[in-house]
């Protein structure tokens, strides 16, 4: 399915209802059963995370925020841009306006169900977005055609993905808000080492983040527990409580999202950071649970 800017969104059509959200320089959109990176190599154009985490040289949670307006100013003439917004979605981040040409985005996280494909391993999904400069690039849009021709979405999840898609915006700007209030909180929690949030004033990547994102600063929070981070991450896998898996959702709305709790990749067997992804979780449940996880004995 593909869908151009200069066309009117027809209700019931996600793909252009993401090239809306990446923007008026956003030319077309198209829906494929690819993953971010295979739709990436398809086009032959690096398409790197706008937004990741990673650890520092000191062993601590660090932000990365691509600053894309100086990307652009930098790059080669006729050389494309590209990016993966799949951590915050076009909508936090409409990557074609800050200057991408290529936009790649895994929409799996929008919590399709189980009906729109068999197996959600064996069939990803992904929004590839060209800008209209990319648009004049032949060779790109051939490549983009093919894709979509070879590894087009099921007829399930296009339903799926149009039913998901017009709550998109508000369910964004909730988890974003929750995620800010987790990051504040555990920024001053006294049984947190380190915290790293885009969205906090203090982080390093704030300032770019502030340039490149809107209506947010992303779902996921890292942070160092005083204690053993492996201990606070079994402490995580034995409690199962209702603020990490939300109410069902309303029989003709998506699945709510979860909360998730993973280690930051490192080189040491051992965790050194978590990652909290905040889902659709009330925020005051989330806390009470990250509280008994961060302080089983009540003493805070």
């Amino acid at each position: 399915m593909t869908a151009p800017a200069d066309k009117p969104a027809v209700p019931g059509d996600p793909a252009a209802t993401l090239t809306g959200m990446l923007g008026a320089r956003c030319a077309r959109t198209w829906l494929v059963a690819a993953t971010p990176a295979e739709a990436a190599a398809a086009l032959g154009v690096p398409c790197a995370p706008v937004v990741s985490c990673a650890l520092d040289a000191p062993g601590l949670p660090a932000f990365s925020v691509r600053d894309l307006r100086a990307e652009r100013a930098a790059r080669p003439r006729g050389v494309l841009l590209g990016c993966d917004v799949s951590a915050t979605g076009s909508y936090l981040c409409p990557a074609a306006m800050r200057g991408a040409d290529v936009v790649v985005d895994d929409l799996s996280s929008l919590g399709l169900g189980p009906d729109a494909a068999p197996s959600p391993a064996a069939a990803p999904i992904c929004a590839l977005s060209l800008s209209r400069d990319a648009l004049r690039d032949a060779a790109a849009v051939s490549a983009a055609g093919r894709l979509a021709a070879s590894r087009p979405m099921a007829p399930a999840a296009v339903r799926a993905l149009s039913a998901a898609l017009p709550g998109f915006p508000e369910r964004c700007r909730r988890r974003a808000d929750a995620a800010s209030a987790m990051a504040s909180y555990l920024a001053c929690h006294p049984d947190v080492a380190a915290t790293a949030y885009p969205g906090l004033k203090g982080d390093p990547a704030h300032g770019t983040a502030e340039r490149i994102l809107e209506n947010g600063f992303g779902f996921s929070v890292a942070f160092v527990p005083a204690s053993s981070p492996a201990a606070v991450l079994a402490g995580a896998d034995a409690l199962e409580p209702a603020a990490r898996r939300p109410a069902a959702a309303a029989p003709d709305a998506p699945p709510p999202t979860p909360a998730a709790l993973a280690p930051l990749p490192s080189a040491r067997a051992a965790p050194q950071a978590l990652l909290l992804t905040v889902g659709d979780a009330d925020p005051l449940a989330l806390v009470m649970w990250l509280e008994r996880l961060l302080d089983p004995f009540g003493e805070f």
